[in-house]
């Protein structure tokens, strides 16, 4: 039993990892996008998709923060 719990606090732990690396390649593709977006002119349709898409992004980013954190709290609590 004691294995078990051990063998799925490491899953958890090594998720919690897995989740928290995605999340710091949506903020570097949000910096590279931002750096992008502004060789646009403001209000045009490149902008507009590219806000889009950012918007998107971050989004996901707060799925994914709350998802490491959740996977970094049930670890520690094995």
């Amino acid at each position: 039993m004691k294995e078990a719990a051990s063998r799925l606090a490491t899953t958890t732990r090594e998720m919690g990892r897995e989740l928290r690396q995605a999340e710091r390649l949506i903020s570097d593709a949000q910096a590279i996008l931002e750096e992008v977006k502004g060789a646009f002119p403001e209000g045009g349709r490149e902008d507009r998709l590219l806000a889009s898409i950012l918007r998107h992004l971050r989004e996901a980013r707060i799925v994914l923060s709350a998802l490491a954190l959740r996977h970094e709290t049930e670890a520690s609590d094995r």
